[in-house]
């Protein structure tokens, strides 16, 4: 999550009375992405659109001219990818008989920026702060849910099946992480410091990869539909940011 920059103050003044903010938020996150394959199976659904959660701290330096700053802080975010395995195998219902897994990442992340406080003419209680920038950090698989479904394919009586070996990611691997970002905040009135805004984080690095397996059964018909499934993402993220901030002077 990008904590995005909150308003300084309404006069040059201020600016140069108070020279750090501290700032705390908490986003919504909408996330999709590209899935990237080692091994895909013949039948998959890729399901890219996802919300979470993330929360963060920032700090705010103004030390470049026109109200301009640097910023670094701190922030952790939630992302999930889901996928179906299906199958073609006669006796089973193609629509409803699938395998879904859920693997959920956790980013933890530096974001570096310099944005700069727009004064607005027509409404001389706000401020607006646009901002570009990125960040590093780290990225691994934090939980995973595997779920199985299966039907009957219509108006047949064969005996079916399915298989899951539990051949998983290694939850522990971490994998660096960089992503661009860049959008603004608004503040509406000088206090108390609330803001919200957007902000677009788009991921340079893939996610730690994930690997699955299992496979589907017709004992009538002595037919056999094993399957490995390996992926990682680039997600790309807008981020909803309410956010509160503190002036040290």
């Amino acid at each position: 999550m990008l904590l995005p920059a909150i308003g300084f103050s309404r006069s040059k003044a201020a600016y140069n009375y108070c020279r750090t903010k501290s700032t705390f938020g908490i986003s919504g996150i909408y996330s999709t992405g590209p899935y990237i394959f080692n091994v895909r199976p013949d039948v998959v659904t890729t399901f890219g659109r996802h919300t979470s959660t993330g929360f963060g701290y920032r700090r705010d330096m103004y030390v470049l001219p026109n109200n301009g700053y640097l910023s670094f802080g701190a922030r952790v975010m939630s992302l999930q990818s889901e996928l179906t395995v299906g199958t073609t195998l006669a006796g089973f219902d193609h629509e409803l008989s699938k395998f879904t897994f859920k693997p959920r990442y956790t980013q933890l992340t530096i974001p570096l920026l310099v944005g700069k406080v727009l004064p607005l003419q027509l409404y001389p209680k706000a401020n607006l702060d646009v901002f570009a920038g990125g960040s590093v950090g780290v990225c691994k698989i934090t939980a995973y849910d595997v779920a199985r479904t299966i039907h009957n394919e219509y108006n047949t009586s064969d005996v079916i099946g399915m298989r899951y070996d539990n051949f998983t990611a290694d939850v522990s691997k971490v994998v660096f992480n960089a992503t661009l970002e860049a959008g603004f905040q608004f503040t509406p009135f000088g206090t108390p410091r609330l803001s919200a805004g957007i902000t677009a984080s788009y991921n340079l690095l893939k996610t730690p990869y994930y690997k699955d397996n299992g496979g589907y059964a017709n004992r009538t018909q002595n037919l056999v539909d094993d399957f490995t499934v390996g992926f990682s993402r680039k997600f790309v993220n807008l981020l909803f940011t309410v956010s509160y901030s503190f002036n040290k002077k």
